[in-house]
């Protein structure tokens, strides 16, 4: 059994559409959207730079950054169950509530990530704790979550 399969094809995933979004955002640059100006301090005699006016950023933007962001946090959730499936004899004892344990404190991890994995052993739980994912260990993993959690619930 193949348990990096669905991990893979979630960061393949994630990997297409961030292409997309880079693809767009040079077309959206392309297009010039926003326009600068300067004026020059009568007194100081220092020159300013400003943004005279924006182009409002397409929502498609967003939704294909949101898509990035799911794919890898879906990622992330499907390591979780596998490795779970793995330390349990493919018998994980709570197969609808596996996460990734990723939280804002550490405090918050450590009382959430059992809850979260329930069913994986002390040698998965020390890699991922050596992965710090809250705010002030793996920034990475943290922002990924809760930009994450931000699409989830507004554009």
């Amino acid at each position: 059994m193949d348990r990096a399969k669905h991990v893979t094809l979630k960061l393949m995933r994630a990997t297409e559409h961030l292409d997309q979004l880079r693809r767009e955002i040079v077309a959206f640059y392309a297009m010039g959207p926003y326009q600068v100006a300067h004026r020059r301090d009568p007194v100081s005699m220092r020159l300013t730079y400003f943004v005279a006016s924006a182009a409002a950023i397409p929502d498609h933007l967003a939704l294909v950054a949101g898509d990035v962001l799911q794919n890898l946090m879906s990622a992330l959730d499907y390591l979780a169950y596998q490795l779970v499936c793995s330390d349990t004899a493919d018998r994980p004892p709570n197969p609808r509530w596996i996460y990734f344990p990723i939280a804002d404190t550490q405090n918050e991890y450590d009382a959430k990530k059992f809850g979260k994995m329930s069913g994986a052993g002390s040698t998965t739980f020390a890699a991922i704790d050596a992965l710090a994912p809250y705010s002030s260990g793996n920034k990475a993993l943290w922002k990924l979550y809760r930009l994450n959690n931000i699409d989830k619930h507004r554009l």
